[in-house]
């Protein structure tokens, strides 16, 4: 009686392929995420005008005095 590989999380049983289909379609989902929804890519303090300078993976910077956080 040939066996099929199973792996188990929990209660759930799958298959390699289906973890490997599983794994395809998530990285699919989260590049897809990365176009739609900004993402900071750096934050930092200047300390001459005392800001707060965040960097989105869009390109767009924002600046805030420090003191509203």
């Amino acid at each position: 009686m040939a066996t099929t590989d199973v792996i188990r999380f929990g209660r759930f049983e799958y298959t390699p392929a289906e973890l490997d289909q599983m794994f395809e379609e998530a990285t699919r989902r989260g590049e897809a995420n990365l176009r739609l929804f900004p993402l900071a890519v750096s934050a930092k303090y200047e300390r001459q005008s005392q800001s707060v300078v965040l960097t989105l993976n869009n390109g767009a910077r924002y600046e805030f005095p420090a003191d509203l956080l």
